[in-house]
């Protein structure tokens, strides 16, 4: 029998999807200008090599290589099956997941009894900041991590708040989600992890043993079981000791501990620690949804501690904070004088003036397209097209740097040290895919074995800069074997002289 109105429930997923939709339009308008910049981040064109690799038929880490779990490479890889070359989908697919990952703020917060209000306000902030400055235009392996991450907290959030007949399975799901996370970016490990065991101990503590074991055992299988999915095609390939090299003994060789990282960051932990002490002794015993907002603070502690752990911040880090700080942003007393209309005035003028970054890149595009006949631009793709233009071989190309060429040329880097072109340097990483053991090494086989016919560098930025002995090695072997061919934007190419071949 069918109804001629709608029902409360289907005005509430009206108004998500509309809200939803909105979201979606603003982080396209934002984020649309770069879809044709040839490469936002180093890391996004190598995650591109990695996926169109899979796409090929090769599993990650036995062709090319890379430090990232396998999830990452997965989006990158699905997307270029689905939709072919194309750094147009690839960066809509961003879109998506950036709207994605605002609207579970939007839903985590509402489902907290966030008014719709200060609900999308924070929600607006997640998307805005997930898209704006710096490199976080592109896709990066964050935005990926953190919509996983995210959606299993608030599955989590929804299993702890409500009671179903079902709950094992909510808690396996927002668990199989957690795995994702992990398998998109290890460092996720640390907050499931804290979460994982506050969840327990809660669960010990207010509902007695038997339920504690069944809410552990479901969140910890669906844990292990979105890790263990990633590791089914190396089983078939028996590429498991791959596997597990990569995505697990290769990071614990990557993270250096730095005390200034320590310093910076460690202040900002205890000052969560004590909020979350704070909140915890005032909400026990009571039916609070503050241990939601728990879960978000163990969340954002376990990040950051896992920024000191590696040793490493960058910015495009934070996108893993940027939705967990916003929920957070909820506990701001009083937010009366935040959505007051004069407040809301100031908030849509910042709106329209933060994303000064777009208005550039579509000042930017529209040029380009005046001068080339096209609204894709950059180094990474007019060197490809000068390559091709002038029919240099294209089988032996090194990319020092536009490293996305390699895709727009349909070829793969020479060797897997240079997948991503720093990792050239980083031979603590050399044991896990690499005969050979040091730069020096690498870089005679490349130029002395190989010997590239064009290589590109950065003509003021070159990766060799201030490496001492490896710059010397690099500009000789350059100086003697190689001559100038050309300047295009900021890369410099070098064609190999004929006696050399």
């Amino acid at each position: 029998m069918s109804y001629p109105f709608k029902t409360p429930k289907d005005n509430i997923k009206s108004k998500a999807i509309l809200i939803f939709i909105g979201l979606f339009i603003v982080a396209f308008a934002i984020r649309f200008p770069f879809f044709f910049r040839d490469y936002i981040d180093k890391d996004e064109s190598t995650f591109i090599l990695m996926g169109q690799a899979w796409a090929d038929g090769n599993l990650p880490y036995l062709a090319l290589w890379d430090l990232k779990p396998p999830i990452t490479f997965a989006y990158f890889g699905l997307m270029i099956t689905i939709f072919g070359k194309s750094l147009w989908w690839i960066r809509m697919g961003g879109v998506f997941i950036v709207s994605a990952t605002s609207f579970m703020v939007y839903a985590f917060l509402r489902n907290n009894n966030n008014s719709k209000k200060k609900a999308l306000i924070l929600a607006l902030l997640s998307l805005y900041f997930s898209s704006l400055f710096g490199s976080v235009q592109g896709v990066m392996s964050e935005h990926i991590s953190i919509l996983f991450y995210l959606g299993g907290l608030l599955v989590w959030s929804y299993t702890h708040k409500n009671a179903y007949p079902k709950e094992w399975m909510l808690w396996g799901i927002g668990g199989f989600l957690f795995g994702l996370s992990a398998m998109s970016k290890l460092n996720l490990a640390y907050p499931i992890l804290l979460c994982a065991s506050f969840i327990s101990l809660n669960s010990l503590l207010d509902k007695g043993v038997k339920n504690t074991l069944i809410t552990s055992f479901s969140s910890g299988l669906g844990v292990l079981l979105g890790i263990g999915i990633t590791g089914v095609p190396y089983l078939k390939e028996n590429a498991i000791q791959d596997w597990w090299k990569a995505v697990f003994l290769a990071p614990r060789a990557y993270a250096i501990f730095h005390w200034e990282i320590a310093l910076f960051i460690l202040p900002i932990v205890g000052f969560l620690l004590f909020l979350l002490v704070k909140s915890i002794s005032t909400s026990r015993g009571k039916t609070s949804d503050k241990i939601n907002y728990h879960l978000v603070l163990l969340s954002l502690i376990g990040v950051l501690g896992s920024f000191v752990i590696a040793g490493k911040i960058n910015g495009h880090y934070l996108l893993q904070c940027y939705p967990l700080v916003f929920i957070l942003f909820s506990w701001v007393q009083p937010w009366q004088s935040f959505t007051s209309k004069k407040a809301m005035s100031l908030f849509f003028l910042v709106c329209l003036l933060l994303p000064f970054e777009s208005y550039k890149e579509y000042v930017a595009i529209f040029k380009n397209k005046q001068i080339h006949g096209t609204y894709y631009n950059g180094e990474g793709i007019e060197v490809p097209a000068y390559l091709k233009k002038t029919q240099y071989p294209l089988d032996n190309i090194l990319f020092l740097e536009y490293h996305i060429g390699y895709w727009i040329l349909n070829k793969r880097p020479p060797t897997m040290a240079v997948t991503h072109p720093s990792n050239l340097f980083r031979t603590n990483l050399f044991p896990f895919f690499n005969k050979r053991k040091t730069t020096q090494e690498e870089l005679g086989f490349i130029l002395d074995s190989l010997k590239p016919a064009v290589i590109v560098i950065d003509h003021k930025n070159s990766l060799f800069k201030g490496r001492g002995a490896l710059e010397a090695q690099f500009t000789k072997k350059i100086s003697k074997y190689y001559s100038k061919d050309t300047l295009i934007g900021k890369a410099q190419l070098y064609k190999i002289l004929p006696s050399y071949r």
